[in-house]
C-alpha cells in the first residue's frame, strides 16, 4: 500500500540569511499544485521577464507583481532576487491517533507566530503539549 501523500507549493524569495520561503498552499491532488505553480510562475514572468531579471525599476515592478500574486499567495514576499516556486511531495498523516506527546515546550516568545498557528491548526493542546 502507498503512503498518501500531499505537494505542497512554496515559495521562495531573498538568499543567504535573508532568504525567506513559505508554504502557499497544500494540495491533495500534485496536479492542482503544478497547476498552481504553474499560475504563479506565469505571473512572475510576465511581471519580471522569463529570466526574472529583465526589469530596470524594481520598486515599481514588485508592487504591481506582489499585488497581482496575493489572490493566489497571500504570503508572497519579494526582494531584488524577484520570487521563485516549487513543489515538494510530502508524506500525510491523517490521524494522529490520540494523544501524543511532544517534548519540545510550545512558548509563544521562542516558538513565533508561524509556529503556533500551525500548532493550532492541528489543535493542539498548548498547555499539555499534546493533540486534542
Amino acid at each position: 500500500m502507498t503512503e498518501p501523500t500531499v505537494t505542497l507549493v512554496i515559495g521562495t524569495t531573498g538568499e543567504y540569511s535573508d532568504r525567506r520561503e513559505w508554504v502557499v498552499k497544500a494540495y491533495a491532488d500534485s496536479y492542482e499544485a503544478s497547476m498552481l505553480r504553474f499560475r504563479l510562475e506565469s505571473i512572475v514572468k510576465y511581471h519580471l521577464g522569463p529570466d526574472m531579471d529583465d526589469f530596470d525599476e524594481f520598486d515599481e515592478v514588485s508592487e504591481m507583481l506582489i499585488l497581482d500574486l496575493k489572490a493566489l499567495d497571500p504570503g508572497v514576499g519579494v526582494d531584488y532576487n524577484g520570487v521563485r516556486y516549487r513543489t515538494v511531495e510530502v508524506p500525510f498523516v491523517p490521524n494522529l491517533g490520540g494523544n501524543v506527546k511532544c517534548d519540545v515546550p510550545i512558548n509563544d516568545d521562542v516558538a513565533g507566530p508561524d509556529f503556533t498557528m500551525l500548532w493550532s491548526i492541528l489543535g493542539t493542546n498548548k498547555e499539555t503539549n499534546s493533540y486534542d
